[in-house]
C-alpha cells in the first residue's frame, strides 16, 4: 500500500504494537530500518491498556483474543490483519483486510480519493 501512494502527499501510515513489553521504541526502530520504512510510516507502542482502548473504542476493532485472560497478559490480545483509513478530521473512512488484494487495491483508491479531496 505504501508504495502505491505518492510520496508528496500528506499520508501517514501508522502501525500499532500490541506487545509493548517486547516492542520497545528501539525494537520498532530496528524493524522500520530492516524493512526500509519511509519517514511517513510510524511504528508506535504504548501502555497495553491504552493500545487496547484505542483499538476497541477508537477503531472499533476487537482485539481481545482470550477474554478469560487479564489485559496485561500478552496472550489476551490478538493482532489484527485489518487496515483502517482515517481522514484528517479523525473520521474512519473504511476498513480493509490486508489478506485480500482487492481490498488493498480499494484502500489505495480510497486514500487517493481522500488526498484529492484534501481529507487525508
Amino acid at each position: 500500500v505504501e508504495a502505491e501512494l505518492p510520496d508528496d502527499q500528506p499520508v501517514k501510515i501508522v502501525s500499532f504494537s500490541i506487545d509493548p513489553d517486547f516492542d520497545t521504541p528501539e525494537v520498532l526502530e530496528a524493524y522500520a530500518q530492516q524493512w526500509d520504512a519511509p519517514p511517513r510510516w510510524l511504528f508506535l507502542t504504548g501502555d497495553r491498556r491504552a493500545v487496547f482502548d484505542l483499538a476497541a473504542a477508537g477503531f472499533a476493532m476487537p482485539i481481545h483474543a482470550d477474554e478469560s485472560l487479564p489485559i496485561d497478559d500478552p496472550r489476551a490480545l490478538m493482532h489484527s490483519s485489518r487496515f483502517v483509513l482515517i481522514d484528517q478530521a479523525g473520521q474512519i473512512r473504511g476498513y480493509y483486510s490486508s489478506l485480500d488484494q482487492a481490498e488493498m487495491d480499494r484502500l489505495v483508491i480510497d486514500a487517493q480519493r481522500l488526498m484529492r479531496a484534501g481529507n487525508t
